[in-house]
């Protein structure tokens, strides 16, 4: 088996590195598809600190969304290992944001929000101060007692947001959450998230096809290759915080960055769609 190496690149002096969060060690995924064996990942190997946002980028099928539900408990690997580490029993492990807000249509804003931590059996004032924090957070204080057919789909995903941080989960799982958003509701739901993320400092995974997107947000940045899915390189993400997703552009680090991460990605979505490079 050919393992594609990792191409760490660091622009400086890390600080001292924070307690390992999630580890995975040499782990693969096949599915069965038409009675033939099919390998999504393959001998996936990356360690996340904790409060670290670490977003994957990578062609289309290359197992993105594949590694993000094994690392949220909701698919299991095929071969190595997973290690996420559960540091307060009182609170849940983790939480995902899918690419479709998966809110109940049948609960308002404030009920939908305030789910899981119902589910906890938290007592009803915690919850009650809960929810009025992220409902002030999020810009949804006025449709509190809204139902999501009278939302619109960024209001849908930023309940969808404000339900996960909530929760008050370790580790935060996102798969594109912002893929279905036009460019302009895309820019502050980032600026939101971002916003949000910083007061917790959380440990993130967030799936991603867009550039712009993953250097707003990570840390690090994950480049997977075509499947099967293996790490192509991993990039430290250079621009300063706080960051704005067109105030960033502005910063010669970010075209250099850029450049960098898409020479490697675009080969990558070369060889997905049986291009030579």
């Amino acid at each position: 088996m050919t393992v594609t190496p990792i191409k760490t690149i660091d622009p400086g002096i890390k600080a001292e590195p924070a307690p390992v969060k999630v580890r995975l060690n040499g782990l693969s995924k096949m599915f069965k598809v038409n009675g033939r064996e099919v390998t999504a990942l393959q001998d996936v190997s990356l360690t996340i600190a904790s409060g670290e946002f670490v977003v994957i980028v990578g062609p289309s099928g290359c197992g993105k969304t594949t590694l993000l539900r094994i690392v949220d408990g909701l698919d299991e690997e095929s071969h190595g290992h997973v290690t996420r580490f559960h540091t307060d029993p009182s609170k849940p492990l983790s939480s995902m944001i899918f690419q479709e807000h998966a809110i109940f249509p049948w609960l308002s804003v404030e009920r939908n929000i305030g789910y899981g931590l119902r589910m906890r059996g938290l007592p009803k004032a915690e919850i009650a101060a809960t929810v009025a924090h992220f409902l002030k957070k999020m810009g949804l204080a006025d449709y509190a007692k809204a139902y999501p057919y009278q939302l619109s789909g960024g209001m849908k995903q930023r309940v969808s947001i404000a339900r996960a941080f909530a929760n008050d989960p370790e580790i935060l799982c996102m798969d594109e959450p912002f893929a279905a958003l036009d460019e302009q509701n895309k820019a502050i739901m980032l600026e939101e998230l971002t916003r949000i993320w910083s007061e917790t400092r959380k440990t993130a995974l967030f799936i991603t096809h867009s550039l712009d997107e993953a250097l707003v947000l990570a840390d690090r940045i994950v480049v997977m290759t075509a499947r099967p899915g293996r790490i192509a390189a991993i990039f430290d993400n250079p621009l300063p915080r706080p960051r704005q997703s067109y105030e960033i552009r502005k910063d010669p680090a970010y075209g250099e960055i850029s450049a960098r991460i898409w020479s490697i990605l675009r080969e990558e979505v070369m060889k997905s769609r049986g291009e030579t490079v």
